[in-house]
């Protein structure tokens, strides 16, 4: 698996000694996804939320909806959204973290460079989209998390071959 590459701590932290048991990973099945014209595998994501302090880490949520994750290619163009035409209910609820929380998502890969067997370079950044700041703060994208991964198109000889 491919762990995170960064974690952002919620807005006006003193330090990040005083949240050091907070953290925000987002980890993928695969470093590199190899598509062809009749093997197009997902995305397969987890995210964790883990709270390590006392008190319960709380958050706030405006409906169904409490994350999502955003994939762009080297040149930072949105490819894919993992939220894009899912329907959330509406109904606020708050949740309460105390030890670890993760969230599933499964995004299509998205196709490569064509018929080149170059790699290409994404990034996948995933959040958890809090509405109103709990007893922690967070809002908005306080908790995010990025990581970088590979798709490479199969050789034509390798195309009938699962990878």
């Amino acid at each position: 698996m491919s762990a995170n590459t960064s974690i952002t701590l919620p807005p006006d932290t003193p330090d990040e000694a005083a949240c050091s048991g907070v953290s925000f990973e987002l980890l993928l099945d695969q470093g590199t996804y190899f598509v062809s014209a009749t093997h197009q595998p997902s995305i397969n994501a987890t995210l964790i939320l883990s709270n390590l302090d006392a008190p319960p880490l709380s958050l706030a949520f405006a409906g169904g909806q409490q994350f999502d994750v955003d994939i762009r290619d080297a040149s930072d163009v949105q490819v894919a959204l993992w939220s894009t035409g899912r329907i959330f209910d509406d109904l606020a609820r708050a949740i309460e973290v105390q030890g670890e929380r993760r969230w599933q998502a499964s995004l299509p890969v998205p196709p490569g460079n064509g018929t080149s067997l170059a790699p290409v370079i994404y990034t996948a950044t995933a959040y958890l989209t809090p509405s109103a700041a709990g007893a922690s703060g967070a809002t908005g994208r306080s908790y995010s998390a990025t990581v970088g991964f590979s798709v490479r198109r199969l050789p034509v000889l390798l195309q009938g071959q699962p990878s």
